[in-house]
């Protein structure tokens, strides 16, 4: 099974390639306990690895269970400039936690037929057979169509009896002995990930792509029982027929949904990642009807505004449709113009079934749901991601009315995606101090009811407070970030994904959910028992809290999620009227420069 994926340009690519790994790696160290990748040479995949080594991606993959290799090297030391080991450590490998045990380098530095040998064995005692199953193998390719280090005329292409070979490349005028994997070695992966970029590579993608069964060494390349994907940015899929071409542009964005805190430190870099994906400039845009009906609707959208120029010094567009029966011609042209000029369309809180009501039908849900698939990316928090379930809780009906446990009609969003979902944001809430209000708002009791009330074909989507789940349409992956987990159930099965970390998108419709071996929550003390711990705590102060300079140094974003947990902590002491506590707390913060401001319906804070 093949397919190919055209990326904006090669920032895009490298962040799709890195998305891929991490997914790849999670499932086979689920499944198996260990993720074995053959590693590329080249400036592309070299991207890739500098962005698995930031601090983004990083932390997503346990490198403990990560076991590298090479699909080809030059015979030449570890420490020369043309040695792929020496690209890959220097941009990865000596950046992550990954054992020294764990890498498994072509030792170019012996005799090629020596060298290659030397590396059939490693994959052999390490595989426990002649061919190696690799989870996941990287490639690139040449202007003249060569991957790995399989050249064109190259008798390596017709070997099938060894897994890895010697050769001598004449590549840009510059002959070098090289090892390489065979056709069939790479042909056994789980995944092939090829990465291309480049106008230079746009006719070889043409010929490659349009007739796969060409004499070119990249057109060797089709896995028995594994999958291959082509990564091609739009500068080296310039050459494809337009049928290829527009198929690929259809492909669909992504849509974030977020369980709390969407204008919030936290959440801030839930954003940036979002928005990586956009090739410059941005043009995002704010919906503001999931709270047209409140008084201080354009204060959330100033508010918005404000904070996407503060955070990430970029204008934000209002989409002013706060009501269909009071919005005129003019400002509905006026929002549907901005939406469908947007490639980042975002909307948060307020009332569910009053944004469902007022996007029903409409040419505005239309446009979203346009934009979507064109490969726009659409964030929705709180009250408007409620609205894209296949069916949507009434909260305010519920948990302020009194109205008895239902569900209502959602506007199913990702129903053409095969995704029948019910996505409930604030799931960990614990607002209520004495009484429950996880699964936003409902309590366990009322949730129950509502849970059995649901076809056995829905999914639930649970997203914890300053949490985020990216869903990747294109690419059938979706990532965790933020401070919490998120949470799977159907037909009384159960997963939990903590961030950081990434999962297939068959999750969310059910697939192999029975089996997985879930991430359990941690044991969480009660408001009354924090309000205990923290009281007893605060009895004996360090002695030099006070009597020291504290700073929390520039990463504000990676600070974040602790000063939120210290603020819902604080408020728990609130609701249990500890105000001195409550008070104390406040005055430590202001020692390391953060200033807690009470509001009418939460405490919010910032940099003094």
């Amino acid at each position: 099974m093949s397919e190919f994926e055209i990326c904006p340009d090669a920032k895009n690519l490298a962040r799709a390639a890195a998305e891929h790994f991490i997914t790849l790696a999670t499932a086979a160290i689920s499944a198996r306990g260990r993720f074995t990748v053959a590693l590329a040479g080249g400036s592309t995949p070299r991207a890739t690895y500098a962005l698995l080594a930031s601090d983004e991606f990083a932390m997503c993959v346990d490198w403990q269970r990560v076991h590298v290799f090479w699909g080809d090297e030059r015979c030449v030391p570890p420490d020369h400039p043309e040695s792929n080991f020496r690209l890959a450590d220097e941009a990865l490998l000596s950046h992550v936690p990954i054992p020294s045990g764990n890498i498994h380098r072509v030792r170019g530095e012996l005799e090629p037929e020596a060298a290659a040998q030397d590396y059939a064995a490693t994959l052999r005692t390490f595989f426990g057979t002649t061919w190696p199953r690799f989870d996941l193998v990287l490639l690139g390719m040449g202007n003249d169509g060569h991957t790995a280090s399989l050249f064109p005329g190259s008798a390596a292409l017709h070997e099938k009896a060894r897994p890895v070979v010697a050769v001598t490349a004449h590549y840009q005028d510059r002959p070098a002995s090289r090892v390489t994997l065979t056709p069939p070695a790479i042909n056994a992966a789980q995944q092939v990930l090829f990465l291309v970029t480049g106008a230079a590579k746009a006719d070889i993608v043409q010929t490659v792509l349009e007739d796969p069964e060409g004499p070119y060494p990249a057109q060797r390349i089709r896995p028995t029982s594994g999958h291959l994907t082509w990564l091609v940015d739009v500068a080296a899929a310039g050459r494809l027929k337009t049928g290829m071409m527009r198929n690929s542009n259809r492909s669909p964005g992504t849509i974030t949904f977020i369980g709390s805190g969407e204008m919030s430190a936290t959440m801030g870099k839930v954003h940036r990642a979002v928005m990586s994906r956009i090739a410059e400039p941005v043009h995002a845009v704010f919906l503001d009807t999931p709270a047209g009906f409140q008084l201080n609707a354009d204060e959330i959208s100033a508010k918005a505004v404000e904070y996407f120029e503060q955070r990430f010094n970029l204008d934000l567009s209002i989409a002013s449709f706060k009501a269909t029966a009071v919005a005129t011609p003019i400002e509905v042209d006026d929002a549907l113009r901005k939406l469908q000029q947007a490639d980042y369309i975002f909307a948060g809180p307020g009332s569910p079934t009053y944004a469902i009501r007022n996007w029903q039908g409409t040419p505005i849900l239309e446009a979203m749901v346009q934009r979507l698939a064109s490969g726009a990316h659409l964030v929705f928090a709180s009250a408007a991601a409620i609205t894209m379930g296949r069916y949507a809780l009434p909260v305010y009906e519920i948990y302020k009315v009194g109205e008895e446990p239902h569900w209502v009609e959602g506007l199913d969003l990702l129903g053409p995606y095969g995704l029948e979902l019910v996505i409930v944001p604030h799931w960990n809430n614990a607002e209520g101090g004495t009484h429950d209000t996880r699964y936003c708002f409902m309590g366990e009791p009322r949730f129950k009811r509502l849970e059995e009330s649901l076809p056995d074909s829905t999914t639930v989507l649970g997203i914890d407070e300053y949490t985020a789940c990216i869903v990747n349409l294109s690419n059938d992956e979706c990532r965790v970030m933020g401070a919490g987990q998120v949470t799977i159930r159907q037909r009384g099965h159960e997963i939990y994904h903590p961030a950081p970390t990434a999962f297939k998108l068959d999750q969310l419709r059910g697939v192999g959910l029975a089996g997985e071996q879930g991430y359990r929550p941690q044991e969480v003390s009660t408001p009354l028992q924090v309000t205990a711990e923290v009281e007893e705590a605060l009895r004996e102060p360090p002695a030099d809290w006070s009597d020291q300079p504290h700073t929390l140094g520039d990463d504000m974003e990676s600070v974040a999620p602790f000063i939120e947990l210290i603020v819902w902590v604080r408020a728990q002491l609130r609701a249990a009227k500890k105000w001195a506590l409550a008070d104390e707390i406040r005055e430590r913060l202001s020692t390391l420069g953060i200033i807690l401001e009470d509001g009418p319906e939460e405490t919010t804070w910032r940099e003094d």
